[in-house]
């Protein structure tokens, strides 16, 4: 059942959009509407028995496949951080609007603590597009916020592995709010999610209600979306509010509603904002925020986003702004969207050396997304295959078809960084990519022959294949501690292998693939966002005094 329209029963005031925005597919780029490739199906069915199976210009090596595999409850290491001690009950909230106060954040390890929403099942959210006489919507901003809906759906779809189906439901008119659309913009500070009012914030969630819950039947909503036009500034972040953490809500007649986000013009102004959602979604959900803000400092001293944000980069609950776009294998196993069997457990006394096969992990349904080592009862290993995914990935110069490798802590709880990436060649060179608000994300990616060590392990991208990767794992005689964080000043990374690329060239790659996005990007940051004391770029490869440097650079899109 869908939302419910009250009193003009003749208008078909919903409108659920069939046609998402749709991209041709790269050469191993993943859609995950299709089913297994004829070669994934044969991978799947045994691999060890027919090694003919090849990309032909990147032979699959002929190895034999390891069987070992432990309990893989031994590798669901229980949180034992100052948000969760061990032994913290798991309480159920089934049919609770809001638990503020009772639920103390999103989990960064086992056990999984929902809040009230499902992470199965169904999730129905709606959109409410609101102007003002004075900003009127448009078509252009209706066909903008449809294509974002769109690609939400299909994200969560990919994350959840299709055990979470979120319906987004757009009505097909703009709600009038009363007033000037300058008497309820927003200031960060306005927007703010923890203090115990927000007047402001809570102003305008009572306008849209005011100007919508006559005609909208809101009882069987999750999750509201409200949509501006995009002409004029009203939010300049995002207000957004969880059902364990709000300080305004949606005072329906059918009921309160907690969970709400509304994109702001940091997200608007830059192109999509499916991604914002995703985000606080997940955060509604029960997936945990990554970053460690309270370590800003050694940000500011050492320039160190691999300490303060391990996995910087790799995952939309790391940052939004990341070119990649997707949801870690840790966070899907986590809240049930991985199974048990498409997740691999070993104990790191069980590893000589074994051979596996991985399939990328925004590949629904497929059988081993991802190898979890266990070191001991606080720390894993984790591998991965990843694919740039056109669907849902910003143009990157550096390669993202591979394999990562991090560890998880569950001595850290959410918001402490308890997952970081293990880099191949230095963490602390930091890759040049052109973001939003930021140019710093990890080295984290193994392109094929790329070898990480951590603990007693040696883990290597033996193989990258269009629809699989080779993983090897042996030991090594030395031992690298997997919590040493290298503290270090951050410097941008200058190796150009055709993996990664030095500073400035991912600019000079959107230079020719995507200018119009690069041009939005310059003006706001030299005017809308130059208070944050964001660097100017360059105008061109000649002003940036690289113009004799190699041009030859790869596509991911």
């Amino acid at each position: 059942m869908g939302v419910a329209l009250k009193k003009i029963v003749a208008l078909a005031l919903f409108c659920l959009l069939v046609a998402g925005c749709s991209q041709a597919a790269e050469p191993g780029n993943l859609d995950a509407t299709k089913p297994l490739s004829q070669e994934q199906e044969e991978v799947v069915g045994n691999a060890e028995d027919d090694p003919e199976v090849t990309d032909d210009a990147n032979p699959r090596p002929k190895v034999d496949f390891s069987s070992k595999a432990a309990d893989p409850e031994s590798c669901k290491i229980m949180e034992n951080s100052n948000i969760y001690p061990a032994g913290t009950p798991v309480f159920d909230y089934t049919g609770r609007d809001e638990i503020k106060g009772d639920y103390k954040g999103n989990p960064a390890a086992f056990p999984f603590r929902p809040t009230v929403l499902p992470t199965s099942g169904e999730l129905l959210v709606i959109l409410l597009k609101s102007e003002w006489a004075d900003l009127p919507g448009t078509d252009d901003d209706s066909e903008y916020y449809e294509r974002n809906a769109r690609t939400l759906e299909d994200f969560w779809s990919m994350a959840t592995e299709g055990k979470l189906k979120v319906t987004v439901e757009i009505v097909d008119r703009w709600f009038t709010l009363a007033g000037s659309y300058l008497d309820f913009q927003l200031t960060p500070e306005d927007e703010a999610q923890r203090a115990d009012t927000r007047p402001k914030k809570q102003a305008l969630w009572d306008a849209i209600v005011d100007a919508s819950d006559e005609l909208v039947d809101f009882t069987k909503v999750d999750v509201v979306l409200p949509a501006f036009p995009r002409s004029a500034t009203v939010s300049r972040e995002g207000p957004h509010d969880f059902n364990f953490d709000w300080n305004a809500a949606m005072y329906t007649e059918e009921g309160a509603i907690y969970d709400i986000a509304a994109a702001g013009d940091g997200f608007i102004n830059f192109g999509d904002v499916w991604f914002y959602y995703a985000h606080e979604m997940g955060h509604m959900l029960g997936i945990q925020h990554m970053g460690a803000d309270y370590l800003g400092a050694i940000e500011a001293e050492y320039r160190a986003p691999w300490i303060v944000n391990g996995m910087a980069g790799f995952d939309v609950m790391g940052n939004q702004d990341g070119a990649i776009k997707t949801l870690s294998s840790w966070h899907r196993w986590l809240a049930g969207w991985l199974d048990d069997s498409q997740v691999r457990c070993l104990q790191s006394t069980q590893i000589e050396e074994e051979y596996f096969e991985l399939f990328p992990i925004n590949e629904i349904g497929a059988p081993l997304e991802a190898l979890v080592i266990n070191l001991d009862e606080t720390m894993n290993v984790v591998v991965e295959s990843r694919r740039w995914d056109a669907r849902f990935d910003r143009n990157i110069v550096h390669s993202r078809d591979g394999i990562i490798v991090y560890t998880v802590d569950a001595m850290l709880g959410p918001a402490q960084s308890n997952m970081k990436l293990i880099s191949p060649r230095d963490i602390t060179k930091i890759l040049d990519v052109q973001g939003k608000f930021h140019r710093e994300e990890l080295d984290g990616n193994l392109c094929q022959g790329d070898t990480v060590r951590i603990a007693d392990l040696v883990i290597e991208a033996t193989w990258v294949g269009d629809a699989t990767d080779v993983v090897k794992v042996s030991r090594s005689d030395s031992w690298i501690d997997p919590r040493q964080d290298m503290l270090a000043k951050g410097e941008f990374n200058q190796i150009s292998n055709g993996c990664v690329y030095g500073e400035l060239e991912d600019l000079f790659y959107l230079e020719k693939v995507d200018p119009e996005w690069l041009d939005t990007k310059r003006g706001l940051r030299s005017s809308y966002w130059s208070e944050m004391g964001y660097i100017p770029l360059p105008e061109s490869r000649a002003s940036s005094g690289k113009e004799n440097e190699s041009d030859e650079s790869s596509s991911q899109g």
